[in-house]
């Protein structure tokens, strides 16, 4: 996640310069027909792409909406398990207590790096690349270069052997469905053989615990939802359909009336170039502003506008393990840069 005051204009520029590479030579090729070879019925009315760029501010303004939504929900989801992990860290400490301070113990730090390795499975699994997501495109390859996904760093079974001692790792990382849904039924089969042993005293105690692992299954879905279910490819087409057309007939709409603005001094030769530069700013415009909306849509594949997943399990991490009095979780899966935490 970008967390500097602001994107420059220049990076906007070097984000998008193939597509102000590609709007220039299209542009070129209408204008240097029109005012170079005196091809002036290539020339359309104004009207017509008026009406269409109508179209197009609507269906972009409407994608962009919902493509912020995505990333809210997904926001709204994390920030949610963060709350959420501290309730189950209080709870665990509240009910889970033997007998013996040391087996108390015991159970406190396997309950919790279980946890720990629940939010690592799950963030592997949300930075798996998807055929719909966008950050092999040129200008987001490019922009990696200034920070590093965590995840692409470390594979998972190094990051579980953190937490999890053989042979329960070897039984994850051999479970062939869902890993993240395999830790938190372990954790349930624990709570269970804990109530089963008086460990946990009373079943409104045990009912307690179960809901808070219940409330974070139910998060894990909604992150699942977000992550496996892109934005209606319907809406998204049909906005690149209309894009590219309105892109195409721009240059076509302006030469007419740039060749007016110097007709009454006779420069009217000269003026009909300007529908480049013209043609360029407005097209510019509208492809990067779908541009913006598109890369906002997967706020889980590592882009540099997605929600900080790496970062927020860390600080989840390190709470915890200071209520268990552990101290430090270890270095941040953060920035390499100073504006951009994953």
């Amino acid at each position: 996640m970008h967390v500097g005051r602001k994107f420059r204009f220049l990076e906007y520029i070097q984000w998008t310069r193939r597509e102000i590479l590609l709007l220039t030579a299209w542009a070129s090729i209408p204008t240097i027909a029109y005012a170079g070879l005196g091809w002036t019925f290539l020339s359309i009315p104004p009207s017509i792409v008026a009406v269409l760029g109508t179209a197009v501010s609507f269906i972009i303004a409407f994608k962009n909406v919902e493509c912020h939504r995505r990333a809210s929900d997904a926001l709204l989801v994390w920030t949610t398990i963060s709350a959420r992990s501290m309730a189950w860290g209080n709870a665990v400490l509240g009910f889970v207590l033997a007998g013996d301070p040391e087996e108390t113990r015991r159970l406190h730090r396997v309950l919790f790096n279980q946890h720990f390795a629940w939010l690592t499975a799950l963030r592997y699994q949300l930075r798996e690349p998807k055929v719909w997501e966008n950050l092999n495109e040129p200008g987001n390859r490019e922009y990696l270069a200034f920070y590093t996904i965590p995840e692409r760093e470390l594979d998972l079974p190094q990051a579980l052997a953190r937490y999890l001692p053989e042979p329960a790792l070897g039984a994850v990382l051999q479970h062939p469905g869902d890993k993240a849904n395999h830790l938190l039924s372990l954790q349930a089969r624990l709570l269970s053989n804990c109530y089963r042993k008086k460990i946990i005293d009373t079943g409104p105690m045990y009912s307690g615990l179960q809901n808070v692992l219940n409330e974070i299954i139910l998060l894990q879905g909604n992150a699942y939802r977000i992550k496996n279910y892109p934005y209606a490819r319907n809406f998204y087409s049909i906005a690149i359909v209309l894009l590219r057309m309105f892109v195409i007939l721009v240059p076509f709409a302006l030469l007419e009336p740039f060749h007016a603005v110097g007709r009454s001094s006779g420069l009217e030769a000269w003026t009909a170039w300007a529908t480049i530069p013209f043609a360029v700013m407005t097209t510019w415009i509208f492809v990067t502003l779908e541009k913006v909306g598109e890369n906002s849509s997967n706020p889980f594949e590592g882009g540099v506008n997605d929600v900080p997943i790496s970062t927020l399990s860390h600080r989840i991490e390190a709470e915890m393990r200071a209520m268990l009095g552990d101290g430090d979780a270890g270095p941040p899966a953060g920035p390499s840069d100073a504006t951009v935490i994953l």
